[in-house]
C-alpha cells in the first residue's frame, strides 16, 4: 500500500525537502560563481583626488 495515501503530510515534508535542496543548490552555485570584488576608493582618497585635480 502506498504510504502517502495514508499520510498526506507526507507530501508536504516531501515538497519542503525539495524546496530546500534547491535553494542550497542554487546557493552553492552563487557562491561559486560571485562576481569579481571592485576596490571602492574611500572618502579620504576622494578628498585628497579633488585636491589634486584643483
Amino acid at each position: 500500500m502506498n504510504p502517502f495515501s495514508k499520510r498526506p503530510w507526507l507530501w508536504v515534508v516531501v515538497a519542503f525537502l525539495l524546496l530546500i535542496a534547491a535553494w542550497t543548490i542554487l546557493i552553492k552555485i552563487a557562491v561559486n560563481h560571485a562576481p569579481e570584488k571592485v576596490p571602492l576608493e574611500t572618502e579620504a582618497a576622494a578628498k585628497a583626488l579633488e585636491e589634486t585635480n584643483s
